[in-house]
């Protein structure tokens, strides 16, 4: 009786595994004889909730590669059906879809088969391509965290048996999109993988003659993979850009945004070395010294790029402006800041700020002549005269940076006081005047 039991309990085994493959075949027939993808889905989600049941372990190797293609296939062509009430069939038909063709793509290769391994990559493409443009979509529509996970699937199917691409450019989009959603920890891992990847943004495109439009690839070998493979479809090929500097300096921020200094100083650092030239990365990296007080550091950075740029005006008005403000040696602040007027004579910041340096020596008088006593009356002249002097070689200087500017109100500022002690009592009520009308 036992053994009889037994036998039962096996054979309703094999009856429920040998439904699997007719289930799977109506699928097929609803799909491909008749166009009927209600019918196909209905078969297909049968066979679904029957594995469900029973497990994979004693399905054919074919059948189940068969289910698994089909299952992606059937849900493809309900996401990409212009019929409504075909594509509601199921609002996750795509991921499905994905999900499944994957499946087979894996399973088809740990057997060492190909049973409809050829049409699972042609439909994967598909899916990718159609995953990319939601995210894309959910992109523009601010959806940060939904266009994060379609350009990781994105990423993570262009692996797949077959396909074997690793598609940089949508994990440097999913990359964009945890930075923009301020998800800083994310955005540095993979702006890190993307490093390590050796990343440089250059964008790869050729002319898609099937779909009527051009289109991205990831890498070069899968540019040229796709033209070999189909030089009928994919023509034109070129490519552009180079967006690593933006990388960098997004990574840069996303450290310092986390208050992770050493990193961010390290990413600096490497990307200076690779881009001695991108004054974004000098800016950063000047802004962490002069906040650390580093101001030696920020000037041998700043004589380094010169040496690259000499005519690069804005690096001698920083340089002057950190010899000016914030190591007080004024003479090597003029001459870096006569270095930039002989590349722009009109650049009004410089000329406020060599002003202020003739304003500063001016003012560093009145403490000498405070001092002398009053015999020193000679003395006392003398260092009057010189401080006349210095106010007079300011005031043109403050002229033509109210020229080019006139509105600033430092400048207005400061050519009141000039005027008050140049003893131009009209031209100082004009300046007051324009400060109070706002």
């Amino acid at each position: 009786m036992r053994k009889s039991i037994i036998l039962l309990f096996v054979a309703a085994g094999f009856a429920s595994v040998a439904q699997i493959g007719p289930t799977v075949s109506s699928a097929v027939i609803a799909l491909e004889r008749r166009n009927d993808l209600a019918d196909a889905k209905r078969n297909i989600d049968n066979a679904t909730a029957k594995l469900k049941e029973v497990g994979t372990s004693g399905i054919k190797p074919k059948d189940l590669a068969k289910y698994y293609y089909y299952n992606g296939k059937i849900h493809l062509e309900i996401y990409q059906s212009q019929n409504q009430a075909i594509s509601s069939l199921e609002p996750n038909a795509l991921d499905i879809a994905a999900e499944n063709l994957k499946n087979n793509l894996e399973y088809e290769k740990s057997i060492n088969k190909k049973f409809f391994s050829e049409q699972a990559v042609a439909d994967m493409y598909t899916v990718i391509n159609l995953i990319q443009r939601r995210g894309e979509k959910n992109a523009r529509n601010e959806k940060l965290e939904e266009a994060y996970k379609d350009f990781m699937l994105s990423f993570e199917l262009g692996k797949s048996p077959g396909i074997d691409i690793i598609d940089t450019v949508m994990l440097y989009n999913a990359a964009l999109m945890k930075f923009n959603a301020k998800d800083f920890p994310e955005a540095i891992r993979l702006f890190n993988q993307l490093i390590q990847l050796n990343y440089k943004g250059v964008q790869y495109f050729a002319y898609d003659n099937e779909q009527k439009r051009e289109v991205q690839f990831g890498s070069p070998k899968e540019l040229q993979r796709n033209i070999k493979l189909r030089p009928d479809r994919f023509t034109n090929p070129r490519e552009e850009g180079d967006i690593r500097p933006d990388l960098y300096i997004m990574l840069a921020v996303a450290y310092k945004s986390i208050n992770d200094q050493e990193n961010y100083l390290s990413i600096l650092k490497k990307a200076r070395a690779e881009y001695p030239n991108e004054e974004r990365f000098i800016r950063e990296e000047l802004d962490s010294y002069i906040k650390t007080k580093q101001y030696d550091k920020a000037v041998a950075n700043l004589r380094l790029s010169l040496q690259n740029e000499p005519n690069n005006k804005l690096f001698w008005f920083i340089l002057g402006t950190i010899y000016h403000t914030e190591m007080n040696d004024l003479k090597q602040a003029e001459e870096a800041y006569d270095k930039a007027l002989a590349i722009d004579e009109n650049y009004a910041d410089v000329l406020y700020m060599k002003g202020l340096i003739y304003i500063t020596k001016a003012n560093d008088l009145v403490e000498q002549m405070n001092k002398l006593g009053f015999n020193e009356t000679k003395k006392y002249e003398k260092l009057k005269s010189q401080q006349l002097d210095l106010f007079r070689q300011a005031l043109p200087l403050f002229e033509k940076a109210h020229q080019i500017n006139p509105k600033d109100k430092d400048t207005i500022k400061a050519l009141r006081e000039v005027y008050y002690k140049l003893g131009n009592a009209q031209k100082a009520l004009e300046m007051d005047k324009l400060l109070q009308q706002g």
